[in-house]
């Protein structure tokens, strides 16, 4: 059996003596390939699961004994680290890095759990980050934004 990845965010399976392919799962966001999704490498790991490396940066391990769908997909900062919060009610850290892109790390003790804010984030290095414990957390970025992130999601700021 061969694995191969590409541009078209689908990851493939070969049974190399027939040619023809033998499993494939899609790697896409809201239902649609898109250039980060693209697949540019991947590898057959320890116990015959496969990584596949997104455009974005994202690894997603799949188990060939369940086709159809990603098992788990790694999460993380892309650029540098610009900024950095901890909420000790949801004992979750947040990083803010120079693309814009806000990540939580939640679990910390146990091992963590990295996962992207969902929503708008801002289109520039994020500078300064701030939780207040009854509202959330406070992001502003280098392009003139506040956010406001209420656990994993960013909400509208009415004010700006």
């Amino acid at each position: 059996k061969l694995v191969s990845s590409g541009a078209d965010a689908v990851v493939k399976i070969w049974d190399v003596e027939s040619g023809k392919v033998a499993a494939h799962w899609n790697v896409e966001e809201d239902g649609a390939p898109a250039v980060n999704t693209q697949q540019v490498g991947n590898v057959w790991m320890n116990e015959g699961r496969i990584a596949s490396l997104s455009f974005s940066g994202n690894i997603n391990l799949i188990d060939p004994r369940a086709p159809d769908q990603i098992s788990q997909v790694l999460y993380g900062a892309q650029k540098s680290i610009t900024s950095l919060s901890y909420s000790r009610p949801s004992k979750t850290f947040y990083t803010g890095s120079y693309d814009g892109r806000i990540n939580s790390f939640s679990d910390v003790g146990a091992g963590g759990v990295c996962r992207p804010v969902k929503g708008m984030s801002h289109t520039n290095q994020v500078i300064a980050m701030d939780v207040d414990p009854e509202s959330g957390v406070w992001s502003a970025g280098m392009d003139d934004s506040l956010k406001e992130i209420k656990g994993e999601e960013f909400t509208s700021v009415p004010f700006l």
